[in-house]
Parts: C-alpha cells; sequence; structure tokens
C-alpha cells in the first residue's frame, strides 16, 4: 500500500514519519511506521501470515515538524481482497 502525504496547498510533504495499521476482519492488527520519500509518498507491505477476509489500512498519525494530521481529509484510491 502506498500513501501519499500532503500539505493543505497539495504540496508533497517529504520526511514526514507515517504511523499506520494493517487491519483485517478477524485477528490482523500490525503498526507499521514510514517516512516520506522526495514525493510524499511512503510504501507500507504487510509480512506475514494470510489474512482472513479484506485487508485494510488506517493511517493513524503523520508526524512533521509544524504540522498537524487533519483526520478529517482523506482519500480511498484503491482497495483489494487478498487471495490465500
Amino acid at each position: 500500500m502506498t500513501a501519499t502525504v500532503t500539505d493543505e496547498g497539495g504540496a508533497a510533504l517529504r520526511r514526514a514519519v507515517v504511523t499506520a495499521r494493517f487491519l483485517d476482519q478477524y485477528y490482523l492488527d500490525q503498526t507499521v511506521v514510514g517516512r516520506t520519500g522526495i514525493g510524499g509518498a511512503v510504501k507500507f507491505v504487510h509480512r506475514g501470515l494470510a489474512c482472513v477476509g479484506a485487508v485494510s489500512i488506517l493511517v493513524e498519525d503523520v508526524a512533521k515538524a509544524g504540522r498537524v494530521l487533519d483526520v478529517t481529509a482523506g482519500e480511498l484510491t484503491e482497495w483489494v481482497v487478498p487471495r490465500p
């Protein structure tokens, strides 16, 4: 999963620390942390046991000096149901 982090004007937010959580319908609850690159993107990959049902990722925090995450803004651009 790739997340792109932007500021309020739509410009890429570089070197921001993104904390997210992989979830599935039953037991997957894995916290992941990454840092955005020059284009404001960070990629998370779930490694581990196969999941049950749909897998989602929830961005919980974006840390960058002088910035606050607006949890009311965001856009779902893709979804997938994994196959065993």
